[in-house]
């Protein structure tokens, strides 16, 4: 299971079920879940996309949550990683200001990486916004 993946999972956002060529008759327009006796029902269970636009909601999210904290993200190139980090300000100067940190080759799984290290963290207010978010 990769990271993007994980966060659905957290956030209890179930699949839908994919319709190929949805018909006027069949509810996938409507509730995103085909009926098995529609012609074109497959049975695939699909995530909704985790765009570029779920992504920047999240990371606005985090900002939001964390605005006495400090929250960076960079490319490595030596080490081929896109890494996000939460820093918790009164103890920047410590030996440990990390408080959260995500990493991957690939942005997305980096950013849903941070969010799943930090989930269980999160109030129910968040968690439920972070749900929207993944809905949309």
């Amino acid at each position: 299971m990769n990271e993007i993946e994980k966060l659905y999972e957290n956030a209890n956002v179930k699949p839908y079920i994919y319709c190929s060529k949805p018909r006027l008759d069949c509810n996938a327009r409507e509730t995103g879940n085909c009926k098995q006796d529609c012609e074109y029902y497959s049975g695939k269970r699909l995530l909704t996309p985790f765009t570029a636009e779920k992504q920047i909601e999240l990371i606005k999210l985090l900002a939001i949550r964390f605005s006495s904290d400090y929250m960076s993200y960079w490319r490595n190139e030596i080490k081929d990683v896109w890494i996000f980090r939460l820093h918790d300000l009164t103890k920047f100067s410590s030996k440990e200001p990390c408080i959260y940190e995500g990493r991957n080759k690939d942005f997305t799984e980096a950013l849903c990486n941070l969010i799943n290290d930090l989930w269980q963290d999160l109030t129910e207010e968040e968690k439920e916004q972070i749900r929207s978010v993944l809905n949309g």
